[in-house]
């Protein structure tokens, strides 16, 4: 998959924003990782929902979003390497969790991660609820 980039992460108005994901990739374990940790904290302040996959609950906790609030990640160690003060609230769990407007996901949960997402945006129905059942189902017989 090829990603092109259309917008500089500098002309992001959040004023046209309904949710910001952070995807994953080990970029966030570099020097080469983009400084999107004010943005962060700006979007969570003004009721955006904010949203991170795998390593990019790394910048979620850099920017002290997860320090009061239910999370999880890959792993409660890979957060601690960033040197963030929300590991009491960490949840130890292979699916996403919401809380306070914030979701986050080890990287083995995207499908919950997408489900987390539209519940927090108020975008849950009847087919959402089929998508999931249908999925669990299809983990079931392994």
């Amino acid at each position: 998959m090829t990603i092109i980039p259309n917008l500089a992460i500098e002309a992001i108005e959040l004023d046209d924003v309904d949710l910001l994901i952070v995807t994953g990739g080990p970029v966030w374990k570099t020097d080469k990782a983009p400084a999107i940790e004010a943005l962060v904290r700006a979007a969570h302040a003004r009721n955006i929902v904010v949203a991170g996959i795998c390593d990019g609950t790394r910048v979620l906790a850099q920017a002290g979003v997860l320090d009061h609030l239910r999370h999880t990640s890959n792993s409660a160690e890979n957060l601690k390497q960033v040197h963030y003060r929300g590991a009491d609230y960490y949840q130890d769990v292979p699916y996403a969790v919401a809380d306070q407007g914030v979701v986050t996901a080890p990287g083995s949960a995207p499908v919950s991660f997408m489900a987390q997402i539209l519940s927090t945006l108020g975008l849950n129905d009847k087919k959402l609820d089929a998508y999931l059942a249908m999925h669990a189902a299809e983990h079931i017989h392994g």
